[in-house]
């Protein structure tokens, strides 16, 4: 399910599992669990971020990285949208972009438009 799906649920979801890939190469595996902060057409979630090395380049194993994420859904009779707020290792990446694909690219402090791709289910 997409983002865009889990909108439609998100009236009764509570929490939502975030699954994606993030780099130039979909290199980085990325998964949280995220919880509800907040009611309305906007939904705000947030929660504990985890990032997997998975290309081919991981001599001594996988590099895992740890951080948080911040989720906000909005939707309206003409649009939905997501903004996207990822914490990690001191860096703070960006996204903002229409729900319909989930995927896109973000803005971090230490570099720009790196792709992203995100999906999540209750």
């Amino acid at each position: 399910m997409t983002l865009s799906a889990a909108v439609g649920c998100s009236a009764q979801a509570q929490s939502l599992h975030v699954a994606g890939s993030a780099g130039y190469l979909s290199e980085w595996e990325l998964s949280a669990d995220v919880v509800a902060d907040g009611v309305g057409s906007d939904r705000q979630f947030s929660g504990p971020l985890h990032l997997k090395h998975v290309g081919q380049c991981s001599a001594n194993g996988p590099q895992v990285r740890t951080g948080t994420i911040e989720l906000r859904l909005s939707h309206s009779a003409w649009r939905s949208s997501i903004d996207a707020v990822l914490s990690i290792n001191g860096a703070r990446c960006s996204y903002r972009g229409a729900l319909l694909g989930g995927s896109g690219f973000m803005d971090c402090s230490d570099g720009n438009a790196i792709p992203l791709t995100l999906s999540a289910r209750p």
